[in-house]
């Protein structure tokens, strides 16, 4: 992504370097230093608090199963 950003500072119009240079220059900045600096930094201060839902947050979420619970097929000869 950062190539083709880079690509548009090569155009010829004025607007279309300028956001090809910002984009480019937000694209590294969040690939390589928030994401190989700053994210793991935090997530080591926050220890297992950064893995864990907050419980006001668990309280509204709804509860998704992959499985439906598992209940006793009824038996058809003894109905």
């Amino acid at each position: 992504m950062i190539c083709v950003f880079l690509s548009f500072v090569f155009g010829s119009v004025r607007v279309f370097k300028l956001f090809g240079f910002s984009l480019a220059s937000a694209v590294f900045c969040d690939a390589f230093v928030v994401r190989t600096q700053l994210l793991p930094t935090v997530l080591e201060l926050l220890g297992r608090d950064a893995w864990q839902l907050l419980t006001w947050l668990s309280r509204r979420a709804p509860t998704v199963q992959l499985h439906p619970p598992s209940e006793p097929k009824p038996n058809p000869e003894t109905s």
